[in-house]
């Protein structure tokens, strides 16, 4: 049996090298600081724990990509009011699904990427909890990191440990800098849930107790950071302040081929998308609109762009968009607009204006 860490102990790694793919969302694209409310010099989500993290068995498995995650959503529950701490045989069951790492045998404790988990973590859940989107965020840009632990209750992050913070009680880079014990990756890597920040640093959660970094520290040794769209964390705050989800919406549509509700996930009072007979983006064909449907942007059933055919717009409907059936935007086609109609746009079925 493993003994219980303190805090100069040092568990399991296991995150594996960056994993870059051109198709993961960019943070910074969804950010619209127009909107954006005041973020206050410091945050802490922790500060409602009175129990334990709990080691998610990172003692003794590099389970560390699937520790992080499980950290996360027992942050997010804890702060919505009902605090959910993951198993640790589901913990195990999405380390092994992402890694090859077989429970049976012991074999394959090799890690596992940060990327491949997120991946996992909204198409199947880890311990029955999915998300619904993530975006890198830029490590590099302090601010952006700020913003984002405020914004959605911490971030998922990935360091290249120095084998100087055995010892350390607040993670530092030492006083012989960037080599020897303190050269970057000179220990591993790991991921952990970043869950507090404030002028002087962040606040991690690591082999089941709360660790604070410097600020140097982190711009040392940081490798990945991403936020994660949780609906256990926003469903009670609506949508995040500043955060641009419609267009966050269509981007994930358009990588997965599929309709991702996020505004009826966080909103289903609110929602203003059609939804197609499919489960893609919704369009309404052969048939009149009136003011019963205030759409403002009605959408195709191939869970792209789509829009009215052969139908008739009325004068009180109050339409801003009307897109085609063929995935661009297209129209009205063989119809009439009455002279008194408030339209913005009008567009032809061949993705051409009209």
């Amino acid at each position: 049996m493993p003994k219980e860490p303190v805090d100069q102990s040092i568990g399991k790694l296991g995150k594996h090298k960056v994993k870059r793919d051109k198709r993961t969302l960019v943070y910074s694209n969804y950010v619209r600081r127009e909107h954006m409310p005041g973020i206050p010099d410091a945050k802490s989500w922790t500060k409602k724990q009175k129990g334990t993290w709990g080691m998610m068995d990172n003692w003794t498995l590099c389970d560390c990509t699937c520790a992080g995650a499980a950290h996360m959503v027992q942050c997010w529950t804890l702060n919505t009011g009902n605090e959910i701490t993951i198993p640790t045989k589901d913990i195990i069951k999405a380390y092994s699904d992402v890694s090859g790492y077989d429970p049976k045998t012991k074999k394959h404790d090799d890690g596992a990427n940060m990327l491949d988990l997120l991946n996992h973590w909204r198409k199947v859940g880890v311990g029955g909890h999915k998300i619904l989107a993530y975006a890198t965020v830029d490590h590099r840009n302090t601010q952006l990191v700020i913003d984002a632990i405020y914004l959605f209750g911490g971030i998922y992050v990935g360091i290249q440990l120095p084998k100087s913070i055995a010892g350390q009680h607040i993670w530092d880079v030492p006083a012989t800098g960037l080599k020897g014990a303190g050269r970057v990756n000179s220990l591993g890597g790991h991921a952990v849930a970043v869950l507090d920040y404030d002028n002087e640093g962040v606040t991690c959660i690591t082999w089941g107790k709360q660790k604070k970094m410097t600020w140097a520290f982190w711009k040392a040794y940081v490798e990945e950071s991403y936020a994660v769209l949780s609906p256990e964390f926003l469903k009670k705050k609506k949508t995040p302040a500043g955060f641009d989800l419609v267009q966050l919406e269509q981007d994930l549509m358009n990588i997965t081929h599929k309709r991702i509700q996020l505004s009826k996930e966080l909103k289903p009072e609110t929602s203003k998308t059609a939804v197609g007979p499919n489960g893609g983006r919704g369009g309404i064909k052969e048939k009149k609109l009136t003011t019963k449907i205030p759409e403002e942007n009605l959408l195709g059933q191939s869970g792209k762009r789509g829009g009215v055919k052969g139908g008739e717009l009325k004068k009180e409907q109050p339409q801003k968009k009307v897109l085609g059936h063929a995935g661009t935007k297209g129209g009205v086609k063989g119809s009439e607009l009455k002279k008194n109609a408030p339209k913005k746009k009008v567009m032809g079925n061949g993705g051409k204006k009209s």
